[in-house]
């Protein structure tokens, strides 16, 4: 309620994992709009260049991807939502960190050797499992660097990746928020419109399609480090110019 706190009426027979995965889930993220944060549906990790986020639809493989750059020796700044504001001083958009935990499916979890023996099923209905990252956790505030969109095609044989331009880049980003609202007042859309602009007009947004074969990650990975290594983002190019 008004950013500041969130009231729970929890039915009976509603079990304490259906409603840990709602309050840190759908109530969070309405909490962190509330408070003007834009909110993406995104993984995020910390580069040298800043925060690199991975977004797309349930299933894209935002969380997987996050795990293997995990294996990679990166730290996660964010699992399955980030919070973005624009910072007037720096003239930066900056993503918050979230907390020390990943939601993973069996799938990704056998991928990567993670025993779920011993880990807590965030829901009865669902092979998925809440997994420890304390250890690769980086809880510091970041300026973002840039977005991946992730999607899964049956139409590729190979990791295709093109830059979003335009207005389609504006698309994009409001198609990736997080349960994207409509009920809130004016003051707080504004907000998150002017995040969104920033975020279109400033900062590299790239569209990511893979097989869907679940071995190619790698290949994404790679893909995805390699061009987040070379690239700056529009804002470092536009600070350079005359």
């Amino acid at each position: 309620r008004s950013g500041n706190e969130i009231i729970i009426e929890k039915e009976e027979g509603c079990s304490e994992e259906r409603l840990r995965l709602y309050l840190f889930g759908s109530a969070v993220g309405a909490l962190l709009q509330q408070r003007g944060y834009l909110t993406l549906h995104a993984s995020a990790i910390k580069t040298d260049k800043g925060a690199v986020l991975f977004a797309g639809d349930s299933g894209a493989g935002k969380s997987t991807t996050l795990q293997a750059f995990l294996r990679r020796g990166y730290k996660k700044l964010s699992d399955d939502i980030i919070a973005l504001y624009y910072d007037e001083e720096q003239k930066k958009v900056i993503c918050l960190p979230s907390y020390p935990q990943s939601k993973i499916w069996q799938k990704t979890a056998d991928l990567f050797d993670h025993d779920t023996a011993g880990l807590r099923q965030i829901h009865p209905d669902l092979d998925k499992y809440a997994l420890s990252t304390r250890e690769h956790f980086y809880d510091q505030e970041l300026p973002l660097h840039a977005i991946y969109i992730l999607e899964v095609s049956d139409e590729v044989e190979e990791v295709v990746s093109e830059e979003v331009r335009g207005m389609v880049k504006f698309k994009a980003i409001n198609d990736n928020t997080y349960r994207n609202f409509d009920s809130y007042q004016l003051p707080v859309r504004q907000k998150h419109f002017r995040i969104a602009e920033h975020v279109s007009r400033d900062y590299r947004v790239m569209r990511v399609k893979r097989p869907c074969e679940i071995l190619s990650v790698d290949e994404v990975c790679t893909r995805l480090e390699d061009d987040f290594r070379k690239s700056r983002s529009t804002i470092c190019r536009s600070l350079k110019t005359p």
